[in-house]
């Protein structure tokens, strides 16, 4: 009876512990949680209709980052549930569908709307009945400045006019500026913000044209009496058109205009920076004939370039691409970091989903503390804090269309640090006519550089002492004076020269300059997943001397073509470029800048006191790789199974053979022990455990466990204890295998 209890104990426990597992994961994962166990946000945009690809952008955005949130465990345990609901960019139905949140008294917050007409409508709803929300695309300054529920993870009407009006004057140098607006609340605050930002710098305004979307089709023709008479007086290339308009009037106003041979410079709001406004002229016979004709040289404002993106916006890019087999726009970015603030403040405020009219109080309440740089909310493009009147607060990124590719312009303005302006009075000068107050905020006219780098070929990988050579193309395009010499590559193991380019050309006052190099880098190795470790293979530098303010490295996207991970990845298998890495699989490649800070007084007095550290842009080109695990388990790791495996057998020798069972089990723990020696002294000299250290502990405490079963085994066979004998036998037998089972589904689920 005492045998057959035993023979059951243990897989019954087994039995027990994975049922346990089983429970936990559900739990955690919340399968089986009832709609009183998540928190509900509400999502509203155009889900249908004319501008139903916004909506569907909106929805992608707030599930990148929801998923992601939910693949963690939620808010303290609850998952985070997105409610959707359609709008169709409708005024009336988008105050039926806040009412419908009201009525529902389920969502602790709203997400939306898309347009600033819809939010203003839906927004007196969420003002009477206290319902925080938050816009990632409504830029009418009404929206937060009446609604003290309303915020905005995207720049006003009122700020981007602002940014605009001075780009137009300082770096475009255009005195004279013409207006066309949709009269709507979006289009009559943007030409209204701009027409006095305009003036304010010195600018005038010819002719201030608006009209209503109902009739668009008649208002062209006006146009084109206004713009042709114009032509005939004088060609005015040196006024531009500022379109305060939504994207799809924009793009017929451009066609109309073009086709008139109006080639003033056209300005746009971020209704246009969106990522298939190029894409919309493809009908057109002028656009098929020359790709990129009508969008050419368009300037737009934008909350978000990708091409100046950080490493964690590509990381989020590379993942949208992945998911969604296509580039994200900036509602991508915008409502990614609307659904960060929301579950920021629901997680802050800390509410538990059951009392929603008194805990949308308190979120709304969190929401207003979000409001320094040291309170913000970490998004996709940054830090995320809010004005008093909720409007994010950022600087405005201005873009170019080239070849229907929305990028960085040549110039930005970048926001300055007036103490470290103040400090550094040898660096930047508060007297240059390069620092400008923009929206009360002191920024710096930014010279942007496109960079690209070609991969060749890498070779000589050399894990312990983490180098490896790589062979690639380098290029730069920008205007104006640019050292390009002076450079330093951060983590090249000498100090690399450029020399003279392999080609240099000037095309429309714009400096192309194309080099090669060949150069050996180190890389920062860790060890600790080993033999399943991931490493990177990286190319960084920066300007030696211009600091950020001055000089911004951007990745030229035209140049590249191909930017996405997969993309680059599928170029490496073309070209073979990678082939020479040996046991190694390139998981992604991610091409991006950066800040690098330096935390440097210089020995300068006058920094001695200060916080503030200086600031460099900086380029990088990550090639993040992974071992082999297959092909080094084979070469490396299969004595190891062989071992394992024959001290198991150990188990069916007769217990009377205890010298040959001894020798089995003690030859392999020296066998194990040789092993891990070898397998160690391929690494450099690291402090700390790595992942094959606990594989060789388990194998070590598996034939220890051997060596001490199989003397009590002969103890037993000696003693002729039978049932100990047997009782030993099932231990070993199940024990063994259950604990390399185990071990092996552990490692799998914690590097797989």
């Amino acid at each position: 009876m005492k045998l057959l209890t035993f023979n059951f104990l243990f897989p019954l426990s087994l039995l027990l512990a994975i049922i346990t597992i089983i429970i936990f994961i559900i739990t955690k994962l919340g399968i089986l949680s009832t709609e009183k166990d998540a928190f509900y946000i509400v999502l509203i945009g155009p889900m249908s209709g004319t501008y139903q690809n916004l909506g569907q952008s909106m929805v992608k955005g707030v599930n990148l980052y929801l998923n992601d949130i939910n693949k963690t465990g939620g808010i303290n345990g609850k998952p985070v549930k997105l409610i959707i609901l359609d709008d169709q960019n409708d005024k009336i139905l988008a105050r039926r569908r806040a009412l419908e949140v009201v009525e529902q008294n389920k969502a602790l917050i709203v997400i939306g709307h898309a347009f600033s007409s819809t939010s203003i409508s839906a927004g007196a709803v969420y003002k009477k009945f206290k319902i925080p929300a938050i816009s990632g695309s409504a830029t009418t300054n009404a929206v937060t400045k009446e609604n003290d529920w309303y915020f905005r993870t995207v720049f006003s009407n009122h700020s981007q006019a602002a940014y605009l009006a001075n780009y137009v004057k300082k770096v475009i140098q255009r005195k004279v500026a013409n207006i066309i607006f949709d009269q709507d609340e979006y289009g009559s605050s943007l030409a209204t913000s701009f027409e006095k930002s305009f003036k304010n710098v010195g600018g005038k305004i010819n002719h201030k044209l608006r009209f209503n979307v109902k009739n668009v089709e008649k208002f062209l023709n006006k146009i084109a009496i206004t713009f042709a008479k114009d032509q005939q007086d004088k060609p005015k290339k040196s006024e531009i058109i500022f379109l305060a308009t939504h994207s799809q009037e924009a793009a017929k106003i451009i066609v109309k205009l073009r086709r008139l041979g109006v080639s003033n410079l056209i300005v746009g709001s971020e209704a246009i920076s969106e990522k298939n406004f190029a894409k919309s002229f493809k009908i057109y016979h002028e656009e098929q004939s020359e790709p990129g004709y009508f969008s050419k040289n368009i300037y737009a404002p934008s909350p978000i370039i990708f091409d100046v993106a950080n490493e964690k916006t590509n990381l989020l890019r590379n993942e949208f691409i992945k998911q969604h087999n296509e580039e994200p726009n900036w509602y991508t970015a915008t409502y990614y970091d609307a659904a960060a603030v929301a579950v920021q403040a629901i997680k802050m405020s800390k509410v538990q989903g059951t009392r929603i009219a008194k805990e949308r109080q308190q979120i709304r309440d969190y929401l207003t503390t979000i409001n320094s740089i040291e309170n913000s909310v970490s998004g996709m493009n940054g830090k995320i804090y809010f004005d008093k009147y909720g409007n994010i607060i950022k600087p405005v990124a201005v873009g170019v269309f080239n070849r229907r590719h929305f990028i960085s312009a040549l110039t930005q303005f970048e926001p300055i640090n007036i103490q470290i302006v103040l400090e550094q009075k040898s660096s930047l000068n508060i007297n240059d006519n390069k620092i400008l107050t923009v929206d009360n905020n002191l920024v710096y006219q930014t010279k942007i550089v496109y960079t690209g780098i070609d991969i060749n070929a890498v070779s000589n990988l050399d894990i312990k002492n983490s180098s490896y050579t790589v062979d690639f193309y380098l290029w730069f395009r920008y205007r104006g004076e640019f050292d390009s010499h002076n450079i330093e590559f951060i983590n090249s193991v000498k100090p690399i020269k450029l020399g003279e380019p392999i080609d240099k050309t000037l095309i429309n006052d714009t400096h192309h300059e194309v080099y090669r190099i060949k150069a050996n880098f180190k890389g920062d190795f860790l060890f600790q997943d080993y033999p399943f470790d991931q490493q990177k293979l990286a190319i960084k530098f920066r300007h030696v001397h211009m600091t950020r303010e001055k000089l911004i490295y951007v990745v030229d996207i035209v140049g590249l073509r191909q930017t996405s991970s997969e993309a680059i990845l599928d170029k490496f298998n073309r070209t073979k470029a990678l082939d020479s890495i040996g046991n190694w699989k390139v998981g992604n490649v991610r091409i991006f800048q950066d800040i690098t800070k330096s935390e440097s007084t210089l020995g300068n007095p006058l920094l001695f006191d200060s916080d503030g550290n200086i600031e460099y842009s900086r380029f990088n080109t990550v090639i993040q790789i992974h071992r082999d695990v297959l092909n080094f388990s084979i070469k490396n790791l299969f004595p190891l199974f062989v071992i394992v495996l024959l001290s198991y057998f150990a188990f069916f020798i007769p217990s009377d053979q205890l010298s040959v069972t001894n020798a089995i089990v003690r030859g392999s723990l020296l066998t194990a022990a040789f092993f891990h020696l070898k397998l160690s002294n391929d690494l450099p000299g690291v402090g700390y455990l790595v992942a094959l250290d606990y594989v060789f502990y388990i194998i070590y405490i598996l034939i220890i466990f051997g060596i001490i079963i199989t003397t009590a085994l002969h103890s037993a066979h000696k003693k002729k204890n039978i049932k100990r004998e047997k009782q030993f036998k099932i231990l070993a037998k199940t024990l063994y295998p259950t604990t390399i089972i185990i071990s092996t589904m552990w490692f799998i689920y914690h590097y797989f």
